[in-house]
């Protein structure tokens, strides 16, 4: 009837309201009951859109396979109203959640399904984001040239969209860490310099400035240059500090206690890696509270450096556990409405035939 139609309009509006000002309890709300009534009046277009952002709600918080299920349930929505943009985003959003928890050759797959639907709509901004993260994939993987192939067509496209020179920057960024991550630093240190040399858009944007002078200093610093480089480091930790971006605080103590560490520094060295530690583990940044661990590890004296290290391998191994649990939920979430799709399918053709 009109009435409900009417009022899932509105609700559709508090949906996006409570997502955008972050009000996560009227959100919820609101989700819960337009999932109701767009399912009870047949409205597919607006079920899919809530699941969507029920999805991206799980997603910002780090609820990996919650995001994964929903943004599954509204990509089988998209594809069959033909909507390939929105199929394409959702899947997407999925390979990047799969990158993230480690699922590199899932997340690969994925992203080029992402592609068969987003190619024919020529959306070069969300295309541009599938190469990136493929390029994060295979640069994780260890395929450097693909990780570069991938980095330069999300490049390429990125120059020719209008007010994209920040993501262009962040190409040209990621291109110089595979470099950086292949031992290729001089090529890497060209890049950072080419970026740096941005000036005007990065004084607007302090945060990719800070990641970017780190990522330049550090790679001088694993070429071995030690001298006139410490201030750099800690001008990217005070730009962090300034804007709380605990990830990128930690990455930059843990830079600053191998550089101290390499000075022979010892105390120094320390200070920082346990800071980076304690930051990590209370934000569960498990891959740099390993990182720091290991760090500290080599830091201490025989006995606490044992402890240290047996807590690195304990981590170490449940992490590993939980990246191959999270591939299997994403496997039979998928196995699972496959089989529901089956079904609908073969109870479709018994009632036509």
């Amino acid at each position: 009837n009109s009435d409900d139609v009417l009022k899932n309009k509105a609700l559709s509006q508090y949906v996006k309201y409570y997502y955008r000002t972050k009000d996560w309890n009227q959100f919820h709300k609101y989700r819960k009951e337009q999932l109701k009534l767009s399912q009870k009046i047949d409205d597919s277009a607006s079920y899919a859109k809530v699941l969507e952002y029920s999805g991206a709600y799980f997603m910002k918080h780090n609820i990996p396979d919650s995001a994964y299920y929903y943004y599954n349930e509204s990509f089988k929505i998209y594809a069959l109203l033909g909507d390939s943009l929105r199929a394409g985003k959702t899947l997407l959003n999925n390979a990047i959640i799969q990158k993230n928890v480690s699922d590199y050759v899932g997340s690969e797959a994925t992203s080029f399904m992402a592609l068969s639907y987003l190619l024919p709509t020529k959306n070069e901004r969300r295309i541009s984001s599938v190469y990136n993260n493929l390029g994060i994939v295979y640069n994780q993987l260890g395929d450097f040239d693909n990780a570069i192939k991938y980095h330069q067509l999300a490049l390429d496209l990125r120059n020719d969209i209008s007010n994209s020179q920040l993501y262009a920057l962040h190409s040209l960024n990621n291109i110089a860490k595979v470099y950086a991550d292949n031992k290729n630093y001089d090529t890497a240190i060209g890049y950072y310099k080419q970026i740096l040399n941005s000036d005007s858009i990065l004084q607007t944007n302090r945060l990719f400035y800070a990641v970017v002078l780190d990522n330049y200093t550090y790679a001088r610093f694993k070429k071995g240059e030690l001298r006139s480089i410490e201030h750099l480091f800690k001008k990217a930790l005070s730009i962090r500090e300034e804007g709380e971006v605990t990830d990128g605080i930690i990455i930059s103590c843990i830079h600053l206690a191998e550089y101290y560490k390499e000075k022979n520094n010892y105390p120094l060295a320390l200070k920082y890696a346990q800071r980076a530690e304690q930051l990590s583990d209370s934000i569960r940044n498990y891959r740099d509270f390993l990182a720091s661990l290991e760090l500290m590890s080599s830091l201490y004296e025989t006995e606490e450096a044992k402890t240290v290290f047996q807590k690195y391998i304990r981590i170490r191994d449940s992490l590993d556990r939980q990246s191959l649990n999270f591939r299997d939920q994403f496997a039979r979430i998928r196995f699972e409405s496959e089989e529901k799709e089956n079904l609908i399918q073969d109870q479709r053709n018994n009632i036509l035939n």
